[in-house]
């Protein structure tokens, strides 16, 4: 097992800057030694691959799959921030790379490691059959070229949906709905099904109130998650009292580090990629 790994960001911008200092939190076991960015010389970078173990990619969404897929092919571990590719087929090209070299393609799905959501995934029983699924995540900006509002956002209520609901149907809308490119957008809101449950979920970067709210509604109550509430999850059943429940959500970004170490040290890279290419394939579909 290895005892420590040598890791490279890609990126430097202001994700970038906040997932440094939680890797340093844990510079015992990972190490960085250098910062890929607009600039860097050549040689530079290839000095710094030929050294690395582990590579954190926090750039535009559109350079995602040529710097994974070179990562890749040099064998390195890759932590790739949400979302991994343009399309389904470039993650498909990704995940099967990762296969063939028995590495990690860990991708940044940060709520999947948040404690109340776990918790909603434990108990979402309790609100018998789902029915629907209401969620609004806004704030206003943060605006990236040529991005959009689920991605830069949406994608955090979508993939706690996967997640917690995790099926095999794919996402139908409404034909209003689809006259909407989301690519284009920065106000989006998506009405439609996942199988037998109405799902309504409304994602905006034009917003002055910042919202990061979903809530699962059954036939026997309602579960919600509100990560700017103390309270951070509610349980409604019918005919007993309101339950709430709070959790420390600022360590959800922490949460993942230890995640990606787990997987390294655990070597058990396959099992995470299941879910990161439905919730591709779940982007795609929007």
């Amino acid at each position: 097992m290895k005892k420590n790994y040598h890791v490279i960001i890609y990126g430097n911008g202001y994700w970038s800057k906040i997932l440094q200092q939680h890797i340093k939190s844990y510079s015992y076991i990972l190490k960085i030694i250098g910062i890929v960015d607009i600039g860097t010389i050549k040689q530079k970078e290839e000095e710094m691959l030929e050294e690395a173990d582990l590579a954190f990619v926090c750039t535009p969404v559109a350079t995602h799959y040529s710097i994974v897929k070179k990562l890749l092919l040099k064998n390195i571990h890759v932590f790739c921030e949400k979302i991994l590719a343009q399309t389904y087929e470039e993650a498909i090209d990704l995940y099967d790379l990762s296969y063939k070299r028995n590495l990690l393609l860990f991708v940044d799905y940060t709520y999947l490691y948040s404690q109340g959501i776990n918790y909603i995934k434990k108990n979402v029983s309790l609100i018998g059959t789902i029915k629907s699924v209401n969620g609004e995540i806004t704030q206003y900006g943060k605006f990236y070229p040529n991005g959009n509002a689920v991605e830069t956002i949406g994608v955090h209520l979508f993939s706690v949906l996967r997640y917690i609901v995790n099926r095999e149907n794919n996402y139908t809308k409404n034909e209003i709905i689809k006259m909407n490119n989301y690519k284009e957008i920065n106000n989006y809101y998506y009405s439609g099904r996942l199988g037998n449950i109405d799902i309504h979920i409304h994602c905006s970067l034009l917003s002055a109130t910042k919202r990061r709210y979903i809530e699962f509604v059954g036939t026997k109550g309602i579960i919600s998650y509100d990560m700017l509430s103390k309270k951070t999850v509610k349980i409604i059943i019918y005919g007993e009292d309101e339950k709430h429940i709070s959790f420390d959500e600022s360590s959800n970004l922490d949460n993942v580090i230890k995640a990606v170490i787990h997987h390294l040290y655990n070597k058990d890279y396959k099992q995470y990629n299941n879910i990161g290419l439905k919730i591709q394939k779940d982007i795609d579909c929007l």
